[in-house]
């Protein structure tokens, strides 16, 4: 009599054994793990594609006519600190692009976190230490006003205008 409870403790201890553990199930289908948001915009590039032909009293940048055009320059500013200016577009017709990339003081690229504000103010330079403001380009957080949430790697050519007619084209990067 004292075999029998010995081969059932044997058999559940062979039947407990051969169990699959609800651990060695097949894992589920992986869930993809969504895109995170950028962490800064890298502004690359700038490209100064108009503005008005004369300032706010009607009068030509440089002289009586239009024979004589503004020699514009772009300063870009990071929360109101001064990162850039660009050297001179001289004699520039307010219908052709101009690149305003190379540097006179600080450099491109510049990068914005959420939060940061970018400002391109565009200036005449008369000669001298003499400019003339020709207008601006304000963004209170430049990271959430170029990103859209579709987690591209970048915009190349996006059309902003400012104040008295200033539009530029800007190229960036965002950093994830």
């Amino acid at each position: 009599m004292m075999k029998h409870p010995f081969l059932l403790l044997l058999c559940a201890a062979i039947t407990l054994a051969s169990c699959k553990k609800e651990d060695d199930a097949p894992a589920s289908p992986s869930v993809p793990t969504p895109a995170s948001d950028p962490i800064s915009v890298r502004l690359d590039a700038i490209t100064l594609t108009g503005f008005n032909p004369t300032d706010e009293n009607g009068n030509y940048w440089d002289g009586s006519d239009a024979t004589n055009p503004p020699d514009p320059e772009v300063r870009v500013y990071k929360s109101n600190v001064l990162l850039y200016t660009s050297t001179i577009a001289t004699n520039a017709n307010p219908m052709v692009h101009h690149s305003m990339n190379t540097a006179a003081s600080g450099a491109l690229p510049i990068g914005y976190a959420d939060g940061n504000s970018l400002r391109i103010e565009l200036w005449d330079h008369d000669g001298g230490p003499y400019y003339q403001y020709m207008g601006q380009v304000y963004i209170s957080n430049a990271l959430s006003f170029f990103y859209g949430g579709d987690h591209t790697a970048g915009f190349t050519d996006l059309q902003v205008t400012g104040n008295n007619g200033i539009t530029f084209l800007l190229t960036g990067t965002f950093i994830y």
